[in-house]
């Protein structure tokens, strides 16, 4: 194989997949790992950990497999999402977990293109119903919906 057939950016995004999955494990290992019956509470860390690790070889594999493709990297969606986050950090406590909720799901989805502004709604409106549905009233978490 060629030096210039070589996808290195697909490759190293993998390896930091791995190497991530890596870390998850090793810290992870610091819990009990449990029983099949009762499991403990390293064995999520553990376990996504080694689903990391199993991604980011096939990852490896395919980027070997494949012809690199000119990197189109785009800032506004990548800045968009990225702000989004925050934003429902900043919110969920000050305006509570709709406003937070709606903030996420409007950023990140301006972030694509074209926009449509309707179905952005919908959605802001039915993911927000659903976040106070199962954290506030079936999860009972100290969130206010709406913050005044």
């Amino acid at each position: 194989m060629a030096a210039s057939r070589i996808n290195l950016a697909e490759i190293a995004g993998a390896v930091a997949v791995g190497v991530i999955g890596l870390i998850i494990v090793w810290m992870g290992s610091d819990y009990s790992v449990g029983t099949p019956r009762r499991i403990g509470p390293g064995f999520l860390p553990v376990v996504v950990g080694c689903l990391l690790v199993a991604l980011s070889i096939g990852l490896v594999i395919e980027a070997l497999r494949t012809e690199p493709s000119p990197l189109d990297i785009k800032i506004r969606p990548f800045l968009l999402v990225m702000l989004s986050i925050p934003a429902f950090a900043i919110l969920v406590e000050r305006a509570g977990l709709v406003p937070a909720t709606a903030s996420l799901v409007i950023l990140s989805a301006l972030a694509e293109r074209p926009v449509h502004l309707v179905r952005i709604l919908v959605l802001a409106v039915l993911i927000s119903a659903m976040g106070v549905a199962v954290f506030v009233y079936a999860l009972g978490l100290p969130l206010s919906a709406v913050r005044w």
